[in-house]
C-alpha cells in the first residue's frame, strides 16, 4: 500500500523500522522528523527525556508560544526553568535560549539533557555560545548572563507536585471544615472510599481544575474521559468549582455515590451550564463510580496510561491476543486513532466488542485507510469471544485504586 511521506508528503512504501507507522521516502526525511516522532516510536532506541520534548516544541513552527505548548508537558516546564519564569516575557526569552541551543549551537537533546542533570546547564550554555563566537551582539545571550537563576533547578518534579499536593490537600480540609491534628486523621481513617476519592477530586479542583490524568479512576468517575476538545474542557473547568462552592462535601459526596451529580448539578442551578458538556458525560455520571463500561477505561488507558491502571480490560478489546510489547503499543495506536482520528463514539466501540465485530467497525470506516498487513494484524488480534464469555454485556469497569491519591 503506497502512503504519504511524514514530511515531504512524497508516496512512498517505506516506513519507520522501529514501528511501522509512520511513512518516510528516505533516511534524510526520517532524520529531520525524529526530533518529533521518537517521542511517539515504539522502540526510540534510548531513554525519552524532557529535553526531548522540549526540542519537539522548538522544531514545531505552530508551537512557539511557552505558555501555551511547554506547558502541555509539565515536567519539561518544569525542569527547563518554565515554572521560575514570573512573565511571559522571560518565559519566551528562555524558550529564545533554548532555540539557539538546539538550532543554532547544535546541541542535541541527549546532551542538554545530560547538562541539566550533572548540574552544570548554565556553564555550558554560556560556553556554546562563546564557542560559537555568539556573545555580546546576541540578546539571547545578553538575556542569559543577566538570569542564571532559571537554569538551577534543585528540585525534581515529583518532589514539586507532592510538596503542592500537599498544600493543596490543607486547602480543602479548610473548605470541608476537617480539623487538622489527631482528631481530623482519626476522622479520615474512618472514610469510605467514595469520600477519598471525592476529596483526592477536590484537589484536582483546587489545582486549576487540570485533568486528573495522573489518576484514571478519578478521571473515568467524574466524566473527564468524555470531553475531547477545548471548548468542553473549559466547560468543565467552570462546572465543578462552581458546584463545589454551592454545595457541602456531604452533598457531594451523597451524590456521588449514588450517581447522582448530575441532579446535584440541576438543583444547585448549573443545569444550563452542565447541558453545554457531550451526552456521554450525562450518561457516565449516571453510572459512575460502579457501573462504567469497559470502553471508558480503553480511553483512558490508550490518552493518559498509568502505572496504577488495572489492564485486564483491555483483553475485551483484543489486548490478550497480542503476543508482545510491541504489539500491544500497536494496537494501542490504533485505538488512539479510533477515538481521536476517526471519531468513533465510545459507546459504538462498546456496543461491537460485546458483539465481537471490532474489526468489522474499524475496516468499514472510510477514514480508516489499511494496508493488507495492517488488516491481517487487527483481524488477528481483534478476533475476541465475549459474546461466549459474557453473553454479549461486557463487565464494567471495576477500578481498584480509590485512595489512589490521597
Amino acid at each position: 500500500m503506497t502512503r504519504h511521506c511524514e514530511l515531504c508528503k512524497a508516496p512512498t512504501k517505506k516506513t519507520c523500522v522501529g514501528c511501522s507507522r509512520v511513512a518516510y521516502c528516505s533516511k534524510k526525511c526520517q532524520s529531520e522528523h525524529w526530533i518529533f516522532h521518537i517521542l511517539e516510536c515504539d522502540t526510540p532506541g534510548r531513554e525519552i527525556t524532557t529535553a526531548d520534548h522540549l526540542a519537539a516544541v522548538i522544531y514545531d513552527p505552530q508551537s512557539q508560544n511557552p505558555t501555551t505548548s511547554v506547558h502541555f508537558h509539565d515536567p519539561a516546564m518544569h525542569d527547563w526553568g518554565f515554572f521560575k519564569a514570573s512573565t511571559n516575557e522571560d518565559k519566551r526569552a528562555l524558550l529564545s535560549v533554548y532555540a539557539d541551543l538546539f538550532r543554532r549551537l547544535g546541541v542535541k537533546p541527549s546532551t542538554a539533557h545530560k547538562w541539566r542533570v550533572q548540574g552544570c546547564l548554565y556553564t555550558r550554555i554560556i560556553d556554546a555560545y562563546k564557542q560559537a563566537g555568539i556573545t555580546t551582539s546576541n540578546p539571547n545571550f545578553t538575556w542569559l548572563g543577566q538570569h542564571p537563576e532559571y537554569f538551577k533547578i534543585r528540585t525534581t518534579y515529583a518532589s514539586l507536585q507532592f510538596g503542592r499536593k500537599f498544600d493543596l490537600a490543607e486547602l480543602v480540609c479548610a473548605h470541608i471544615g476537617l480539623q487538622s491534628g489527631d482528631e481530623g486523621r482519626e476522622r479520615v481513617a474512618n472514610w469510605s472510599d467514595h469520600q477519598y476519592d471525592c476529596f483526592t477530586f477536590y484537589i484536582v479542583v483546587f489545582n486549576g481544575n487540570n485533568l486528573p490524568v495522573e489518576c484514571p479512576g478519578l478521571w473515568l468517575r467524574f466524566g473527564c474521559c468524555t470531553v475531547n476538545d477545548d471548548r468542553w474542557r473549559l466547560l468543565l473547568k467552570e462546572i465543578y468549582p462552581l458546584l463545589i462552592r454551592k454545595c457541602t462535601f456531604e452533598e457531594f459526596v451523597d451524590a456521588y455515590s449514588t450517581s447522582s451529580l448530575i441532579t446535584l448539578m440541576d438543583k444547585k442551578g448549573l443545569k444550563k451550564l452542565r447541558s453545554g458538556m457531550p451526552p456521554e458525560f450525562e450518561v457516565v455520571l449516571s453510572q459512575s463510580p460502579s457501573r462504567i463500561p469497559a470502553v471508558w477505561a480503553l480511553k483512558s488507558f490508550v490518552t493518559y496510561p498509568a502505572e496504577s491502571f488495572d489492564r485486564s480490560v483491555l483483553d475485551h478489546f483484543g489486548f490478550a491476543n497480542c503476543t508482545d510489547s510491541t504489539e500491544s503499543n500497536r494496537l494501542k495506536h490504533y485505538y488512539a486513532k479510533v477515538f481521536d482520528e476517526w471519531k468513533v463514539p465510545p459507546l459504538m466501540l462498546q456496543r461491537a466488542a460485546e458483539q465481537d465485530i471490532i474489526f468489522d467497525l474499524i475496516t468499514a470506516l472510510r477514514a480508516a485507510k489499511l494496508s493488507k498487513s495492517e488488516r491481517r494484524f487487527l483481524q488477528r488480534v481483534l478476533t475476541t469471544q465475549n459474546q461466549a464469555k459474557y453473553g454479549g454485556k461486557l463487565p464494567v469497569f471495576n477500578d481498584a485504586t480509590s485512595k489512589e491519591s490521597a
